[in-house]
């Protein structure tokens, strides 16, 4: 007992994009499973047998103080490499100054890839309960791949009608950051990288008022996301993601002030009330000064929907094994009867998932 978990390692694959040259500041953030690493200085960064000189950053951390991502920096040649990343291990390299995350990009993405297997991706947990392709069965793999292809539904595939509003009604870059982490594959990486910079960069502040980019949506919460914003923040260290997820987080709030229903017209949906809850969960998460702020807000949605889940409606089942229930009025519908959506209460289930392991114990419980 309390002695620190011996050190692991893996290999990563450096794969420079087409404007890097001569040396590369290169810049990733390796994601940590509960307990791995408690000290950002324990990394060691090898390119064969040669240790790099290195800078560390940790990131975020788990409920138990451990480190859930470290950024790392290191300077290489222009091309294809391989190195391994020693977690809880002793340094011997210099130390190197990091650089913004900013300055290692060329436009949307950046000037080197650093690709992480999928294995490694999934087990850590950072992404959300995550299993990699590799490790299902090909008939079960299949059947996702099926229905979710990450190339055909790219970046190039969004952009025509992203000037429509229509497009964005789903978080993207939660997506493809799960694809990449259960595949493997760039393609989806790419995407995800692209399209957490056209959120972020929609995202505008006038005199204290936050508002996102998405077409005529700026006071439609179902749009407002922070956890594809949190996740590109924990795998690439770039901080203008954090402050990002932080604003959208409080602009949530603001459209979000009565998480609670008790039947009747009083506007309500599992979908509004997931992103809400995903909005103040992966807030916490990442924050470096306001974690308990969203923790509260959290809490307070937490309250009102395990409500909603015992108390409405009368009658309808084992509140232990069903969906959420709201009347049709509650949106607008006119079909006149309670019901529930199973789609939308995955997405509550998403937040509810995430909110359990950020809090643990009685609260993960209840």
């Amino acid at each position: 007992a309390g002695r620190p978990p011996a050190p692991t390692s893996v290999s990563v694959r450096v794969v420079s994009n087409t404007e890097a040259s001569g040396v590369e500041r290169v810049s990733f953030a390796l994601p940590l499973a509960p307990g791995a690493l408690s000290d950002a200085s324990s990394v060691v960064v090898r390119s064969g047998a040669e240790e790099l000189a290195a800078s560390r950053l940790g990131l975020a951390r788990w409920p138990d103080g451990s480190l859930r991502s470290v950024r790392i920096q290191v300077e290489l040649p222009a091309s294809e490499a391989e190195l391994t990343i020693e977690v809880g291990a002793t340094p011997a390299a210099a130390e190197l100054d990091a650089a913004p995350v900013a300055d290692t990009l060329q436009g949307d993405e950046p000037r080197v890839w650093v690709l992480v297997p999928p294995a490694w991706l999934a087990s850590s947990g950072v992404l959300g309960p995550l299993v990699a392709e590799s490790e299902l069965e090909p008939e079960l793999a299949g059947a996702w791949d099926g229905v979710c292809d990450y190339e055909r539904h790219d970046t190039a595939a969004f952009l025509p009608g992203s000037d429509s509003r229509a497009v964005w009604l789903f978080d993207r870059v939660t997506a493809m950051y799960r694809g990449h982490a259960r595949t493997g594959a760039r393609s989806p990486l790419r995407s995800a990288y692209r399209e957490a910079t056209l959120y972020r960069e929609g995202i505008t502040e006038t005199d204290g008022a936050v508002r996102i980019g998405v077409p005529r949506a700026e006071r439609d919460l179902k749009y407002h996301y922070t956890q594809g914003m949190a996740l590109h923040y924990l795998l690439t260290g770039d901080e203008r993601y954090r402050e990002a997820v932080e604003a959208v987080a409080d602009r949530v709030a603001e459209l979000w002030t009565s998480p609670g229903y008790a039947g009747g017209s009083d506007f309500w949906t599992e979908r509004h009330a997931g992103f809400a809850l995903l909005a103040y969960v992966w807030a916490a998460i990442v924050s470096d000064d306001r974690a308990e702020d969203y923790v509260r807000l959290a809490e307070t949605s937490v309250d009102a929907y395990l409500d909603v889940q015992a108390t409405y409606p009368e009658g309808y089942g084992d509140p232990d094994a069903r969906c959420f229930a709201h009347h049709a009025n509650a949106h607008g519908e006119g079909y006149g009867y309670f019901g529930c959506s199973p789609w939308m209460s995955a997405i509550l289930a998403d937040g509810l998932h995430a909110y359990a392991a950020l809090r643990g114990g009685a609260e993960a419980e209840r």
